[in-house]
């Protein structure tokens, strides 16, 4: 086992930009601030996509199983209804079925009838005193 030699630490590298030019820590701040800008916005559009979808995808499945549910209900329900038989002369010829019924009677008129309060008459004018009327 050999003996280690005791290396002095090696500065770190300057960075440097496209151009070559160092870039100092403030620019190295300002470029973290921005990428994570960036990534946390890209996460909050991911993550609330995904929310929205998930929470979706948990209301429409009991929602579209209920509405399944009722309109099967509902069709059963239809099957059950009682079938209108039609008229009792329905099995006789249309030329027999088809008759004239009684008349029905008049109603009794009320207060609210068309003459049953009585009112004045209108003088009717007459010719004379139209004639007077325009001396």
């Amino acid at each position: 086992m050999g003996k280690k030699k005791d290396k002095e630490p090696e500065e770190p590298e300057m960075p440097v930009d496209e151009d070559g030019n160092p870039i100092d820590d403030i620019a190295i701040s300002k470029l973290e601030d921005t990428i994570v800008e960036e990534m946390v916005e890209e996460l909050v559009t991911i993550v609330g996509l995904e929310v929205r979808e998930k929470r979706r995808q948990e209301i429409t499945g009991p929602y579209s199983a209920a509405l399944l549910v009722n309109d099967c209900l509902r069709v059963g329900q239809w099957y059950a209804m009682a079938r209108d038989e039609g008229s009792p002369d329905a099995g006789r010829p249309l030329h027999e079925a088809w008759t004239l019924e009684e008349e029905p009677t008049t109603g009794k008129p009320d207060a609210w009838a068309r003459g049953a309060v009585p009112t004045k008459a209108k003088k009717k004018d007459t010719f004379a005193e139209v004639e007077h009327m325009k001396a």
